[in-house]
């Protein structure tokens, strides 16, 4: 198991500990400081940036996307997905590179949602959860109490 810190420079409490080779904590502490902000991106008229912290620093992706209407965009790991012309394409990295989700993605996605390998999308209000293949995707409006216009995953 492994500590993560939560940004605090404190060492934590010491405590008792579990028992030697039982898996308890090890008694020494938190992880104190030096946690690791994520890896933000956004878009901005149609461009993706990736966040860097200070004024004047964020990076510009546009190199890397094919499409320069970028309107939503979601992490998942290392993989980049992006909704152009309600298209969602996967980022390779390059120039005209970007995989085409069309047959995977039944409607003309709005807002865009990474979970693991699970991909979300919002099309007329409504969430969908990608299915592989044409026509698979699951409609989630039995969970939802409202129409949707953004969406998040964690």
């Amino acid at each position: 198991m492994m500590a993560v810190g939560c940004g605090s420079s404190s060492s934590g409490t010491t405590g008792t500990a579990g028992t030697t080779g039982t898996g308890g904590t090890s008694g020494t502490g938190g992880g104190g400081g030096g946690s690791t902000a994520p890896t933000l991106y956004y878009t901005a008229g149609g461009t993706v940036y990736k966040m860097v912290s200070g004024a004047g620093n964020d990076v510009s992706m546009a190199a890397d996307f094919d499409n320069r209407s970028v309107t939503a965009v979601a992490a998942s790991g290392g993989t980049l997905y992006y909704t152009n012309g309600g298209v969602v394409y996967r980022l390779v990295p390059g120039a005209g590179n970007d995989v085409s989700m069309a047959a995977d993605v039944d409607s003309a996605a709005s807002a865009l949602a990474a979970s693991g390998s699970t991909l979300y999308y919002t099309s007329g209000g409504m969430v969908y959860r990608v299915v592989p293949g044409a026509g698979n995707d699951m409609s989630m409006a039995a969970d939802f109490d409202a129409s949707v216009s953004e969406l998040t995953a964690e």
